[in-house]
């Protein structure tokens, strides 16, 4: 089961706890299709931008970017001598909107969609089966496939 945790402004505007707890697998047809039709745009998109699409250039490549550390030192790769590198992403905001926006239906919560807005500073969504950091345990894990932060 995933969670999102509201900024505590955004919580009291929706009269919505600051942690909802959702399971994205246990979406409904018609609560998917319900959403889709109001935010314009489908889940399989959102997903998508969420993961991040890669950015191109004017040759329409992907535009290389340095892989850092937390500490924003460059990663090299095992020769020890080449930085290693990745493609830039690039992530829509509205597909966060629209994952917040499914979490607060899956809470039962209804908002109008063109009205609808959240910040994103203060905002944290985690899609993976995860609990929320304990005392003394300050290491993520290791693998997206174990934990996906998104903000």
């Amino acid at each position: 089961m995933g969670y999102i945790k509201l900024h505590p402004n955004d919580a009291a505007k929706f009269d919505a706890p600051e942690r909802i707890d959702f399971e994205i697998t246990n979406i409904g047809l018609r609560q998917q299709a319900a959403v889709e039709k109001a935010c314009k745009h489908t889940i399989r998109w959102m997903f998508d931008q969420l993961q991040g699409v890669p950015e191109l250039d004017e040759n329409n490549n992907p535009i290389p970017v340095p892989v850092v550390d937390d500490a924003g030192n460059p990663v090299m790769e095992d020769d020890g001598v080449t930085p290693k590198v990745t493609e830039k992403l690039r992530r829509d905001p509205e597909a966060l909107a629209m994952l917040v926006y499914l979490a607060l239906w899956g809470a039962g919560i209804r908002t109008d969609w063109d009205t609808f807005d959240v910040h994103e500073i203060g905002l944290e969504v985690h899609l993976a089966d995860e609990d929320e950091p304990s005392e003394g345990k300050d290491e993520a894990p290791e693998t997206a496939s174990e934990s996906t932060t998104i903000a």
